[in-house]
């Protein structure tokens, strides 16, 4: 394992945590469906934008972004979000 992998994870486990905090944010704001579609584009968009790395800049770029959108679309938003539609 190299050094870069266990940096790219402690940065990914970091944006994930504010990506949540945004989460909650905009779900206190009433706007359930904008926030999970909105995650779920840039999730797609960032996952398609990971074939453009190519330096270490990059990785450490793809980590933090797909940090943030996955930290949004974690499971309990999910089901949150079927919860508020029962």
């Amino acid at each position: 394992m190299s050094l870069l992998s266990g940096v790219q994870l402690a940065i990914f486990s970091g944006a994930s945590i504010s990506g949540r905090i945004l989460w909650g944010s905009l779900i206190k704001s009433g706007k359930v469906v904008d926030s999970f579609t909105l995650s779920a584009i840039g999730m797609a968009i960032v996952v398609f934008c990971m074939l453009l790395a190519r330096s270490t800049a990059g990785v450490v770029l793809f980590a933090v972004a797909y940090g943030i959108t996955s930290g949004i679309c974690k499971l309990h938003s999910i089901l949150y979000f079927l919860y508020r539609l029962i």
